[in-house]
């Protein structure tokens, strides 16, 4: 069962340093599917992180139901690295502005989230092998 909001948040405070994301802010809430539509453009997500590279604040929405809520842990973390990589989609997505046919950057920018989802979630899961979600039980339990 996922955890409640307090017990995340303990758990992303603890990750922060291991993760190399102290510089950032980093807010938590659980949504709704209608809420996680206007986030993604799917109601269908498990999470969703949007953030401002400008003052590293990012804000982690995650539905409390549904698949994620067998593997909650992964699902956060995934949303975590999404930060960690953040420089690389953004310097990824700027060659993208030389890419001057519309078809074709629209193809660019598919492959590319495509590849960075699947570089993102291949780095989450490795991490959570590593790094299990036993190391907080501490907080779970408390």
């Amino acid at each position: 069962m996922i955890p409640d909001k307090v017990k995340i948040e303990a758990i992303i405070k603890e990750l922060k340093p291991i993760l190399r994301l102290m510089n950032w802010e980093i807010d938590f809430d659980f949504c709704d599917e209608y809420r996680m539509k206007d986030l993604t453009g799917d109601g269908d997500n498990l999470a969703a992180c949007s953030k401002n590279l400008n003052i590293n604040y990012a804000h982690i929405y995650m539905k409390p139901d549904g698949k994620q809520a067998e593997d909650w842990y992964n699902t956060l973390v995934h949303e975590l690295y999404h930060l960690v990589t953040s420089d690389w989609k953004y310097h990824a997505s700027s060659m993208l502005n030389y890419v001057k046919d519309e078809a074709a950057h629209d193809k660019e920018n598919n492959m590319l989230t495509a590849y960075y989802e699947q570089a993102t979630d291949s780095l989450a899961r490795i991490f959570c092998t590593v790094y299990p979600v036993t190391n907080f039980n501490h907080i779970l339990e408390g």
